[in-house]
């Protein structure tokens, strides 16, 4: 979501930390983008259930049965924003910059995900930010997930097409709007005319893996610019003079009138 600006925040202030200690010999950044790795995917899914639970299945009563696709497709997600704000976030040194960016970004996978403006209508270039952003794949899969296995009440099935009418067996006029559908592909096939991102076609397995592949590109970039920004830092050197001053020996001036006291 776009309270993603706070992992921004908290990524940038974390690679300022993790490049200090690079520097100084405690780990190399191989081992910093593993152990990252490791734990970021498994918290991810993670996460997805912790959001998916409580809201959408326990309060809306989201169809149970596909309960795992839906984790499967939100925890790809939320690793897609994750490291597009991890890439964000060691790209500039200030950190608002990378937040700024962030929210861009997240807005426009809102506005380019098909819901609100057809990809018809929408010029290239900026067409292609409604194939490489997440919420593009995400919302059409999760209208899949939810209505594709559900049969809905105030409709019955006709001979006739569409297959549907919500009147009833004595009549009585009912607006085509108002009328989706009885089985879930019928659903599917009404929000299709409406919104036309999603559709009574089941690719939810290609959307899970097109959210990886996106997560995957973020993160190699997130992983070339931390690699080079850790590994192209200088190391200190001496200054030139004190090192003439080290190298140089020094004279040694000897005060006669001093001796000759002494003696």
């Amino acid at each position: 979501s776009s309270l993603g600006v706070i992992a921004v925040y908290a990524f940038n202030t974390e690679f300022f930390a993790i490049k200090r200690e690079i520097k100084d010999g405690m780990f190399s950044p191989a081992a910093y983008l593993t152990s990252n790795l490791m734990l970021q995917v498994p918290l991810m899914v993670l996460l997805s259930i912790f959001v998916l639970c409580i809201g959408p299945y326990a309060v809306s009563k989201f169809y149970g049965p596909n309960f795992v696709q839906m984790m499967l497709l939100v925890a790809a997600a939320l690793w897609s924003f994750e490291t597009m704000g991890q890439l964000f976030s060691v790209l500039f040194k200030n950190p608002l910059l990378g937040m700024l960016l962030y929210l861009c970004m997240w807005f426009s996978s809102f506005l380019f995900a098909g819901v609100m403006v057809p990809e018809e209508d929408v010029i290239w270039p900026f067409r292609t930010f409604a194939f490489v952003l997440p919420l593009r794949w995400t919302l059409a899969s999760m209208a899949t997930i939810e209505f594709r296995d559900t049969d809905f009440e105030g409709a019955r099935l006709i001979d006739e097409s569409p297959g549907y009418t919500c009147q009833s067996e004595g009549g009585g006029e009912v607006q085509a709007l108002l009328c989706y559908g009885r089985t879930g592909e019928q659903v599917l096939r009404s929000l299709g005319s409406q919104f036309q991102s999603i559709s009574a076609d089941d690719h939810v397995a290609r959307d899970i893996g097109l959210l990886i592949a996106i997560a995957m590109f973020w993160k190699v970039c997130f992983c070339v610019f931390l690699w080079v920004k850790t590994t192209s830092m200088i190391q200190p050197k001496p200054s030139s003079s004190a090192s003439n001053r080290s190298t140089e020996p020094r004279p040694v001036t000897v005060n006669s009138n001093a001796v000759f006291q002494n003696a």
